[in-house]
Formats: structure tokens, C-alpha cells, sequence
């Protein structure tokens, strides 16, 4: 597993990605990449009190966010990855058990 999920019951919000970006994967954080302004969003729009850097995204559950990506096992480009290597199924059974409010998909 490239990064961990950060999933928990009571969840506001899970953010999918496809796979972590090779920033992310070298990080070993969510959203690490150059330029990615997942966090500044996060905290522009009020979802945080403050700005988080990535290496931070665990506090992320606090305010009742949750992250998970499909692809789980490779990190890289979208357009590097094989069908293979998505698990829709693993997915959805994440939703399932821990029943977030909302689900957001990006990548």
C-alpha cells in the first residue's frame, strides 16, 4: 500500500483519488505533489481552521474528512496506470462500512 486510508465512521467527506502521484508516494503524504493546492482549498473554503501541509493530512480526520484512493498498490500518472490496477470493489467497500455524508472523486 502506497499511502493509508484515513477512514473512519461519522465522516463528513472522503476525497478518492485514481493513486497517489509519485510527489505523494516520495512524501509518503496525500496531495504532495508541486503545485497541488488540495490543502489551500481545503482551508479557503472553511473545511479547515488552518492551513495544513501535506505531511499533516492525518489531522484531517479531525474535521471529519476521510481520504482513500482506487488504485491502492501503485502510485504514479493517471495515464501510467493499468486497468489492473484499480479495485472498485475494495471501493466500494470502504463506502459501505464506513458510510460517509459525501464522496468526492478527483483525479
Amino acid at each position: 500500500m502506497i499511502l493509508p486510508d484515513l477512514l473512519k465512521k461519522e465522516l463528513k467527506i472522503v476525497f478518492c483519488g485514481t493513486a497517489a502521484g509519485d510527489a505523494s508516494a516520495d512524501r509518503k503524504a496525500y496531495y504532495a505533489g508541486p503545485g497541488n493546492k488540495f490543502y489551500k482549498i481545503l482551508y479557503k473554503v472553511g473545511f479547515t481552521d488552518r492551513l495544513l501541509e501535506p505531511e499533516e493530512f492525518e489531522t484531517l480526520i479531525e474535521y471529519r474528512i476521510g481520504l482513500t484512493d482506487v488504485a491502492k498498490f501503485v502510485h504514479g500518472n493517471d495515464n501510467s496506470l493499468k486497468p489492473s490496477d484499480f479495485d472498485p470493489n475494495a471501493f466500494n467497500h470502504k463506502i459501505k462500512t464506513y458510510q460517509p455524508e459525501w464522496v468526492c472523486f478527483n483525479g
